[in-house]
């Protein structure tokens, strides 16, 4: 019966341990939430197999609207935010040509090159919080997406390690290690 018993627990340290390592893994945005994101459009950079996609943002009636522009070169580690605007400047389209693509929003028009995305943008997004210039910081649901993620990965340690007890305990019954005493 302890068999078993230590065999459930290891399955359930590995559903924490990967919903875990899930939740610490980088998301695509570094603002915004990419559950409340419809895509309005996408293009490809031609010759190239980069795809650049518009989102909009609408997490309900308090908060305002925001875009995302993403950047996706088809490789590891896929799909990152490259520009983004919270409220105005509204983002009407994008385009993709042959040097980078231009982002078009109701104030003006951002032209970015290929080189500027692939070694600026994918680590400083542009950002817009009502119009004015944002500089990249943690959102407040990251920080305690990251924390839950730890304490994911620490319960399915201890979970793990106990059944590793409770598992050597159920092969030596009769060991003076395995007996307890009040």
């Amino acid at each position: 019966m302890r068999k078993v018993s230590a065999l459930a627990q290891c399955i359930l340290a590995l559903v924490l341990a990967i919903w875990g390592v899930k939740l610490l893994l980088p998301d695509r945005n570094v603002w915004g939430n990419p559950q409340f994101e419809t895509l309005m459009m996408q293009c490809q950079i031609p010759s190239t197999e980069a795809i650049i996609r518009l989102y909009q943002g609408n997490a309900g009636a308090t908060v305002a609207y925001w875009y995302s522009v993403t950047f996706d070169n088809g490789k590891f580690p896929g799909e990152k935010q490259i520009f983004h605007a919270y409220a105005y400047p509204s983002i009407k389209s994008i385009d993709c040509h042959t040097d980078g693509i231009t982002v078009f929003t109701d104030e003006q028009d951002f032209n970015l090159t290929i080189e500027q995305i692939k070694n600026q943008l994918i680590k400083q997004p542009i950002g817009f919080y009502r119009g004015e210039p944002q500089q990249k910081s943690i959102q407040p649901l990251r920080i305690l997406t990251l924390s839950s993620g730890v304490l994911l990965e620490s319960i399915s340690v201890w979970i793990l390690s106990r059944s590793f007890k409770q598992f050597r305990a159920s092969r030596h019954p009769g060991h003076p290690r395995n007996s307890r005493t009040s």
